[in-house]
This record gives C-alpha cells, structure tokens and sequence, in this order.
C-alpha cells in the first residue's frame, strides 16, 4: 500500500512540473513547497533531472510545428538573408541571448541558489515575490508583439528567468 501511496506523490508531483514548467513560475519552488507538504523529502538531482527532461519532451512536443519552423527559417535566413526569414532568426537569437543570464547565474551562484531551495520559507517569499512581479509586469506596461522585441528585452526576460 505504501508504494501505491509513494508513486500517487510523484504522479501529483509530475503533475505539478507539468503545470508550471510552461509558465512563468518556479516549478522546482512548487515542486519543493508539495514535497513539503506531502512530508517527502527532497527528492535530489536524479528526480528534477527527470521532471526537467520529461517536461523539456513535452514543451517541444507541444511546439513541433513552431520549432521546426523557426529553425528551417532560421537556416533559410542564413543562407539567403531574405528579409521574409530575419524575424524567425532573431527570434532564435533572442532565444539564446535570453539563456546566456539563467546560465552564467546558475553556474556562479549554483550552492547559494541549492542552500536557497532547502528553506520552504525562502522558497514560499520568492514564489510571492515572483507573483508579485508578474502581476506587476502585467498590468503596468503594454504588451510586445515578437517583432517588437530587442536584445535588451531578451536580457531582461533572461535575467528574470534567472532570478524566478
């Protein structure tokens, strides 16, 4: 009966990841505040490694269509430099541009952002301090089309993507 209990946990579990890898949220903060409150342990780097690559499969399952696009227009644009290309190649390059942050601060401040991730207080004041700044971003500024966006927006959204 306990394993039937246990694998109902990491189905929730994956369920949550599921949800929230998609958005603009924490889902390792979600996944560490049902732990706790299901009284799991963390479950360390094999079971977010899991959750991240099933929900990686997912994303660009989802959007096959929109990838493979990107990418043959991308190609396309490199090699021709038509113009009809360019904003499905800066949109890949914006792609990039926007990972660079998440990457250089994860790799900088890797112990910090995991001692982090061991409070269930410090995770909570960040998921409420995230939701603060979406509601924020949402209801203070206007919206951008994809052809408005810069390398700078690209930066910003990187950085806060770190930071979430």
């Amino acid at each position: 009966m306990e394993d039937i209990i246990l694998w109902l946990k990491y189905l929730f579990l994956g369920m949550i990841q599921g949800v929230t890898e998609p958005i603009p949220v924490s889902s390792s903060g979600h996944l560490i505040v049902a732990q706790r409150l299901m009284g799991m342990e963390q479950n360390g780097l094999s079971f977010e490694i899991l959750t991240n690559t099933a929900s990686l499969i997912a994303i660009v399952f989802i959007f096959r269509k929109d990838l493979q696009r990107l990418i043959v227009n991308g190609l396309k644009f490199l090699k021709t430099r038509e113009a009809e290309y360019k904003s499905d190649f800066m949109f890949i390059v914006y792609i990039v541009v926007g990972t660079i942050p998440a990457v250089i601060i994860g790799l900088l401040f890797k112990d910090q952002i995991e001692s982090i991730f061991s409070s269930v207080r410090t995770v909570g004041i960040a998921l409420l301090f995230t939701g603060v700044a979406l509601w924020l971003i949402r209801n203070l500024r206007g919206r951008k089309q994809d052809n408005d966006l810069s390398f700078k927006d690209a930066l910003v959204v990187g950085l806060a993507q770190a930071v979430a």
